[in-house]
């Protein structure tokens, strides 16, 4: 039997609960309001690292290419600027210009989103997560219904350029799940199933936490209660050993530390900016996961897993009992520009 040690508790949180939000956020939201989970630094918590100047640049369609300029201030505050870059009048669908932008950055992961506005065109986001160091990390900027990926660096490192074209950081959007299975035992609190076929599936394959590859996919469903948005998602996140590329029909095991190939899922429900409860790994939790099929249009997951159990890097988390679920989710890529 497989059993989870306590660095892979570690590496699902930092994986997972910074990831739902940041995917939930860049591909399954068709509101201007974003939500981050967590505390951001006004609320305490935070981490002084996070501050200071970030520069980024990111593609835009048509040969179209933009750079992003914001400082994160000790209360979890980013503003700065999002500059377009002029093209042929042919192909230009954002006037070139510099447009100011502004929003909240999590002290605690990283994580941010930002938003800002271009004349004629209309509001445009960008989300993602802070890097550390010299590390780079990406970010994803939305307009009109398409999403550009971008990558993000300290301001120390100086500009950076646009990804390259392909299928590195690639968004997903849309999607199918097949033969879902969800078995809670008889002291599971949370909602069952938590998940279903019509839920909403996002998520993004490429470079993940430290440079490493990675796969998550995400099914997340959104109730309104007042003036909350409840979300609760259901995350799988595979990620790839150090120099490792992600294999179609290799096995991962669970995660069991932050060195190897391994998978994690975590299944939790925010409320505003707190996530309230969650499951993910524990000790006595077992399960596996496959890639498929990995193509220039999807990534498919063949998943299982059994006791997945309350998971205790969540402060006052009233989560109870365990449960066991299997099923084969697809994620279709973001056509690239």
């Amino acid at each position: 039997m497989l059993r989870i040690k306590s660095a892979s508790r570690t590496l699902a949180t930092s994986l997972l609960i910074t990831l739902v939000t940041v995917f939930t956020v860049a591909c399954g939201s068709s509101s201007d309001d974003f939500v981050i989970n967590g505390n951001n630094g006004g609320n305490g918590g935070g981490n002084a690292g996070f501050t200071g100047q970030y520069l980024g640049a990111n593609n835009l369609s048509n040969g179209q290419t933009g750079t992003l300029d914001f400082t994160v201030d000790s209360n979890g505050l980013g503003s700065g600027n999002f500059v377009a870059g002029a093209v042929s009048p042919q192909t230009i669908d954002i006037s070139a210009g510099t447009y100011a932008v502004s929003g909240q950055v999590n002290l605690t992961t990283g994580a941010f989103s930002l938003t800002g506005s271009v004349p004629n065109v209309g509001p445009f986001t960008i989300v993602g997560t802070i890097p550390t160091g010299t590390n780079q990390a990406n970010y994803q900027f939305t307009i009109n219904g398409q999403t550009f990926q971008g990558v993000l660096q300290a301001a120390s490192q100086g500009q950076p350029n646009p990804p390259a074209s392909g299928n590195e950081g690639r968004l997903i959007s849309g999607g199918t799940l097949a033969n879902f299975l969800f078995q809670p035992d008889g002291s599971y609190n949370g909602v069952n199933p938590p998940v279903t076929g019509s839920s909403l599936i996002s998520g993004a394959v490429g470079e993940g936490v430290n440079g490493k590859k990675s796969a998550t996919v995400l099914l997340s469903e959104t109730q309104i209660v007042g003036q909350s948005a409840i979300v609760r998602s259901l995350a799988i996140t595979i990620v790839a050993a150090d120099g490792n590329e992600l294999v179609v029909g290799q096995t991962y095991p669970l995660a069991s530390s932050a060195d190897g190939d391994g998978v994690v899922i975590a299944l939790s429900e925010s409320e505003g900016d707190n996530v309230t409860e969650g499951w993910s790994l524990t000790p006595s939790t077992t399960g596996q996961a496959i890639i498929t099929d990995l193509n220039d249009n999807s990534i498919t997951i063949d998943f299982t897993f059994n006791s997945v159990g309350p998971n205790s890097e969540i402060e006052n988390n009233p989560a109870v009992g365990t449960f066991s679920t299997s099923g084969l989710i697809t994620g279709n890529f973001v056509a690239t520009p």
